[in-house]
């Protein structure tokens, strides 16, 4: 049982970090369709918070 929760846990941990390469994506689609300071700002916020959050899942 302890095998299956923990199977559980790091196929989730997978799966919530593969979403960050999606949120990636739309970003590359945002910044390829529109160049603006707008889209700019949005992206740098957006880098920066991926930064913070891999840190987070390298060390918890």
């Amino acid at each position: 049982m302890d095998a299956l929760v923990a199977f559980i846990v790091k196929l989730w941990r997978f799966v919530s970090f593969i979403l960050f390469f999606f949120l990636l994506f739309i970003l590359g689609i945002m910044k390829g369709t529109t160049p603006s300071p707008f889209i700019f700002t949005s992206c740098f916020f957006i880098l920066l918070s991926l930064f913070f959050s891999s840190f987070y899942y390298l060390y918890s």
